[in-house]
């Protein structure tokens, strides 16, 4: 592994966010006296930032909202989430593992999110994960972002590392599409969040478990 790259997702691939991501969320649409939504409603589009999960739970709830209203509502999820962020979350069985391996082994590590740069850096932190990686790239941290494959070459290059020695590891459609426009290999986690079945995202390989990650990238290598 020395030398190769690895980046990964964070929500839906390194850490279940999900319940704290819609208790966030719930709040936000009672703040505008609207109802809540279940967790499925969230996840699908939890890859796309929360004015999307936002947008998606609106209209679920048979409601419009225009974006002056969605950037509202968007605030008060963030001003919540910001503080709650890591109240039920979790990294997935076995990442842990995985990440201390992959490091003993010389593997360089990087984080692309579509989840905002300041919430991504304290999730990690909270979670003791941040000290693994040599660079977090968030929704915000450059000009683009995912499914913009420059958002990950930025990644892979900002941890030291070369495209052409790399792998993505990500849950969504956004992550499958991200890896293919920057011709890099992609691991899909199944117990991710996504709005598709497995098979469609064309993964390289595909995992069930943590534990199924080293022998991946052995086979890709």
């Amino acid at each position: 592994m020395d030398g190769l790259s690895v980046v990964f997702d964070l929500d839906g691939t390194m850490v279940d966010t999900a319940p704290d991501l819609i208790i966030a969320t719930n709040r936000a649409l009672s703040a505008f006296n609207m109802d809540t939504v279940s967790e499925p409603i969230v996840k699908r589009f939890v890859g796309h930032g929360s004015k999307a999960m936002l947008r998606a739970a609106v209209k679920h709830l048979g409601h419009d909202a225009n974006e002056s209203e969605l950037d509202r509502m968007a605030e008060r999820f963030v001003a919540y989430y910001s503080e709650h962020l890591a109240d039920e979350s979790r990294p997935f069985p076995g990442f842990v593992k995985a990440l201390t391996e992959l490091r003993e082994g010389g593997a360089l590590l990087g984080v692309c999110t579509n989840k905002r740069e300041n919430l991504s850096l304290k999730l990690l932190q909270t979670l003791d994960l941040h000290d693994y990686f040599s660079a977090v790239l968030g929704a915000d941290t450059i000009a683009v972002r995912k499914p913009d494959p420059e958002h990950l070459l930025e990644t892979i290059a900002r941890i030291g590392g070369d495209s052409a020695r790399a792998v993505m590891v990500g849950d969504s459609e956004t992550d499958a599409k991200t890896a293919k426009a920057a011709g890099i290999p992609f691991i899909a986690v199944s117990f991710g969040y996504r709005n598709c079945a497995i098979e469609e995202l064309k993964a390289d390989v595909v995992i069930d478990h943590y534990d199924e990650l080293i022998p991946a990238l052995r086979t890709l290598k």
